[in-house]
């Protein structure tokens, strides 16, 4: 029996994760939260744009995960036109670290 919970929770995270990662992503929100899963979690290798969906981005999205990902983008269009540059993204991100570290 104690054997059940750990291995009962350990299937409950592969399941999510799973799961998670077939939702189809409809706007930059759930971009993101697929995108960060992924970094976080290797057994992501796919997301799925929802069909049709347009998709406006106001920042870089970045994928750092180790695993291979795939974007099915089933007619998506991704505008990325407002999202600004990767140098404009960390330059924002160091200074916020630098005065959150002062």
């Amino acid at each position: 029996m104690n054997n059940v919970l750990p291995s009962i929770t350990v299937l409950s995270a592969m399941l999510s994760s799973f799961a998670f990662a077939m939702e189809p992503v409809d706007n930059e929100t759930s971009l993101n939260m697929a995108i960060k899963q992924a970094n976080r979690d290797s057994s992501v290798a796919s997301i799925v744009l929802k069909k049709d969906a347009v998709i406006s981005l106001t920042s870089p999205i970045i994928y750092t995960g180790k695993q291979a990902l795939s974007i099915e983008g089933n007619g998506a269009v991704l505008n990325g036109e407002k999202s600004g540059t990767y140098d404009e993204f960390y330059d924002k991100e160091e200074k916020s670290n630098n005065r959150s570290n002062k």
